[in-house]
């Protein structure tokens, strides 16, 4: 019982170095808050994380790989964790992150139409913390508007880094079942688990689509749903154009054969701008290899105006 109070007394003791609490969101993990750290003098995120559904005395696996992949990712478009601190009988995880104004999804919930320029800088922000995950061998996995945040000045940061995975060479075999429905990529859905960087490059041609059009560019329900959005979108692929489709689990011969539609019918905005046509249509392809890396997408020529800036 002593020690109860004495770890309540420290948890207290900690939140007496914030003011001005509020709660910004909640999940099953717990919530999400924002005050003033007298400490550092500025506003901060503070992620509470609940352990009492943990099985024994285990820390939830997404909160050590969090952890552990933030530790190690220090750059200007990646959410800096500033501290950690873990109090046992509490059973609580505080991640102590810089704070954001908003996620992306309330930008373009509030802002229903982006110029070209505004979309340019996002998701040139976007794939300079992608380039930079993947140099260090870091595969995000669940990119999507609620898991980028912006400021005041439009700087950009990756956050939540749940799911991510460090992948070594050659690249070993993982899970499926990751990323949000509408931005999970082809190979995922087919059930290729032999994946990579392409993922996540695949996602961001869907954030650029969605900025584009001001909602989802593929809103499935199902896997199923989503494979059909995707082949009416960009044409049933074949084993001459996706080597190895044919062996993949959920590949059938019977899908529907669809020709693909013309991305300028789909986002007819991109007539006045040839060049993010070409950028986004490299990220939306069937076949995994033939999507840029994000390195490679940081020297398209669309960027060229804004790339001194960074």
């Amino acid at each position: 019982m002593q020690i109860e109070q004495e770890e309540s007394t420290q948890y207290n003791k900690f939140m007496q170095n914030f003011s001005k609490e509020e709660k910004l969101g909640e999940g099953t993990y717990g919530i999400v808050t924002r005050a003033f750290d007298k400490k550092r003098g500025k506003v901060v995120a503070i992620k509470k994380l609940k352990l009492d559904n943990c099985d024994d005395e285990g820390v939830p696996s997404t909160t050590i790989r969090e952890i552990a992949i933030l530790q190690k990712l220090k750059h200007t478009n990646i959410i800096n964790l500033l501290e950690i601190k873990y109090f046992m009988q509490e059973k609580k995880i505080l991640l102590i992150f810089e704070s954001m104004q908003c996620d992306l999804r309330k930008y373009l919930d509030k802002n229903q139409t982006l110029s070209l320029n505004t979309i340019k800088l996002i998701i040139y922000q976007i794939l300079l913390g992608l380039s930079f995950c993947h140099s260090r061998r870091v595969l995000h996995r669940d990119l999507k508007p609620q898991n980028i945040l912006l400021n005041e000045t439009m700087t950009l940061k990756l956050a939540d880094f749940g799911l991510s995975r460090v992948f070594p060479f050659p690249m070993p075999k993982f899970t499926k079942e990751i990323a949000t429905l509408w931005y999970r990529a082809p190979e995922l859905m087919l059930g290729d688990d032999n994946y990579g960087t392409g993922v996540d490059i695949w996602a961001v041609g869907c954030i650029m689509a969605e900025c584009l059009i001001g909602r989802p560019l593929l809103a499935g329900d199902s896997q199923v749903d989503m494979l059909f959005r995707m082949m009416e979108l960009l044409g049933t692929p074949t084993d001459n154009s996706y080597v190895g489709l044919s062996k993949l689990p959920h590949f059938k011969v019977t899908f529907p054969k669809f020709q693909g539609k013309d991305f300028l019918d789909v986002i007819p905005v991109l007539q006045h701008d040839r060049q993010a046509l070409e950028i986004l249509q490299s990220m939306l392809q069937f076949n995994p290899g033939k999507r840029p890396q994000a390195k490679e997408l940081l020297k398209h020529n669309w960027f060229d105006d804004i790339r001194n800036n960074y």
